[in-house]
């Protein structure tokens, strides 16, 4: 078998510009380190490598706790909670300049310019996802995402659209007594919904129907398969099926070939 070579952080920023990524536009990761594969440096070569593309843009990593932080643990430090997300994720929030949001289970972290601005305010929130939150603001910002290593199942960003096409019983009925332990030290109480029936799993169901229309590009970042999309375009064909189907990740069924067979109605009109 031949030895695949390790990726470099010059590699992978060549990878970044050959995807068509705006280094002075806003991009959103969800990925995976293992997917990536060898790298010259490790973990630190492949931050390295998207912080500085990304110096005069803003650069957003997901930094979840919805699994280490509830009823049992009710307590989310921006310091010193670690994200349930992977490796990178953990890394990243540590690193100099990048800001961390007070959402206490679906924080962000965020680096670039105006990252302090985009990140204020999250704790006001009380759902995951919410609309008017970091989630919204990607979309209002035409943010670009990339999926480095992983599928849809992972794209949170569906849990704002849900929220956004008020699909029912995707929230607990009632909050979660959640605080949130600031950079100084002091303590917010940030009671929050949880949620249910998320139902994830089932995002996957969006990648043909986005692919279909020509919104979706498959790339590569170091060795690992990459989904590259606009969040605009997410929400949009989104909010398109949900209005024929509500429940449409309630179940594994695809989405019905007519919902977007080639001439069809396009669900974003």
């Amino acid at each position: 078998m031949e030895k695949r070579c390790a990726a470099t952080a010059d590699s992978l920023r060549e990878d970044l510009r050959r995807a068509g990524i705006d280094p002075h536009g806003v991009l959103l990761c969800h990925l995976s380190m293992k997917q990536i594969g060898p790298v010259d440096g490790g973990p630190d070569a492949v931050l390295d490598a998207l912080m500085s593309y990304m110096e005069d843009g803003l650069l957003v990593i997901p930094c979840h706790t919805w699994a280490n932080v509830g009823a049992d643990n009710p307590v989310f430090d921006v310091l010193e909670t670690k994200p349930c997300v992977g490796l990178l994720p953990d890394l990243f929030r540590r690193r100099p300049g990048v800001i961390r949001t007070l959402h206490p289970t679906h924080s962000l972290c965020i680096y670039g310019k105006g990252a302090e601005e985009f990140a204020a305010g999250q704790e006001r929130f009380d759902t995951p996802c919410a609309p008017g939150s970091c989630y919204g603001e990607l979309e209002r910002r035409d943010a670009q995402v990339m999926m480095i290593g992983v599928t849809f199942a992972c794209n949170t960003s569906v849990h704002c659209i849900e929220e956004v096409a008020r699909v029912p019983n995707r929230l607990s009925r009632e909050k979660q007594a959640l605080r949130v332990r600031r950079a100084d030290g002091t303590e917010i109480a940030v009671p929050s919904f949880r949620h249910e029936n998320a139902n994830s799993d089932y995002y996957v169901k969006l990648e043909p129907v986005m692919r279909r229309y020509g919104l979706l590009r498959e790339t590569s970042f170091g060795a690992a398969r990459t989904l590259l999309f606009r969040e605009k375009d997410l929400f949009r064909v989104t909010l398109g099926l949900l209005a024929r189907n509500p429940d449409l990740f309630g179940d594994g069924a695809p989405v019905p070939p007519e919902w977007y067979a080639e001439g069809g109605a396009s669900p974003c009109g």
